[in-house]
């Protein structure tokens, strides 16, 4: 019982560890909480959902499109709201509640346009499952893990490129990369396309299987939120894993507490991280991922090359 427990919140929290993949970029690298993220994982569905649902498109070319009209919407966000926030000089709380607006009104907006009511992406939804003796494994489960792994190590390798290195060396020292040549601007807007192929491939694996409702999108970034906190500011696989925990606490509480009341977990750890590691929590670890500094100091080395 216990083994199909953290089974089944392991898949089913896999998609959640992209959306935290993207949550925790966007803000490493811009330091941005971006609450607009369920506006782009809603944009994300119902373009999906249109594509499948109502034209009868196949699941890999409705993709390929919500995909594209995720990242440029991700890139417009980027490019004429935040850019324009950033040279007004305007605070990190002006950050914050824009993007709350933003959500709020595209969350609204998805209700008058589409429903209130929960509806999937497809009109038909795989039920198949194999049965490993004492798990009970469904193709969905296989295939969102899979996925999510093929995602996080992919964002891997991008990060060990040298425009990678951009984002890194930005996120640590915007005005000592640029002073080597990096345009913070481009990264920003890259950060931003890559966070939004993370919520359209993360829309898709949870559209498998469950059904979709515009408040939802609120609700799944708080996990995000508790899962950054956790993993302390800048540990963006960190807080992949660390939503992978939440969860999994979550799904075992069904032991203790009523189902209806299993919200009060992430919502606690939330709070905790908030009270107790209000900068988020130090982990004692060595950083993975060169710094600004080391990129800045090998510069004039490549230069003389």
């Amino acid at each position: 019982m216990l083994a199909q427990i953290l089974w089944t919140s392991i898949a089913s929290s896999a998609f959640q560890v992209l959306l935290t993949l993207a949550f925790a970029l966007v803000l490493r690298v811009t330091g941005i909480w971006n609450f607009a993220q369920p506006a782009l994982m809603g944009l994300a569905f119902y373009t999906g959902y249109l594509l499948q649902h109502r034209l009868g498109w196949p699941v890999l070319p409705s993709f390929a499109v919500a995909a594209a009209v995720t990242v440029a919407a991700a890139v417009l966000l980027e490019n004429q709201a935040f850019a324009r926030l950033r040279n007004r000089g305007a605070q990190p709380l002006l950050f914050f509640i824009f993007t709350l607006v933003f959500a709020q009104f595209s969350v609204f907006l998805m209700n008058f346009i589409f429903t209130s009511e929960p509806v999937y992406m497809s009109p038909q939804v795989s039920t198949d499952f194999l049965l490993f003796e004492p798990l009970i494994v469904t193709v969905w489960d296989v295939t969102s893990i899979a996925v999510t792994i093929l995602a996080a190590l992919a964002l891997m390798g991008f990060l060990a490129t040298r425009i990678g290195q951009h984002l890194i060396a930005v996120s640590d020292n915007a005005q000592l990369a640029e002073v080597f040549g990096v345009r913070k601007d481009v990264v920003y807007m890259v950060t931003l396309g890559i966070a939004g192929l993370l919520i359209a491939v993360a829309t898709f694996v949870y559209a498998g299987k469950l059904a979709y409702y515009p408040d939802l999108g609120p609700q799944l970034i708080i996990f995000s939120v508790a899962a950054t906190i956790l993993a302390g500011f800048g540990k963006v696989f960190g807080a992949g894993i660390a939503v992978l925990v939440i969860s999994a606490m979550q799904q075992a509480s069904v032991f203790f507490i009523s189902s209806h009341w299993q919200p009060l977990i992430v919502y606690g750890v939330l709070f905790i991280a908030i009270v107790c590691f209000p900068k988020g929590i130090r982990w004692p670890q060595p950083r993975l991922m060169r710094s600004a500094g080391s990129i800045a100091a090998s510069a004039p080395k490549e230069e003389e090359a």
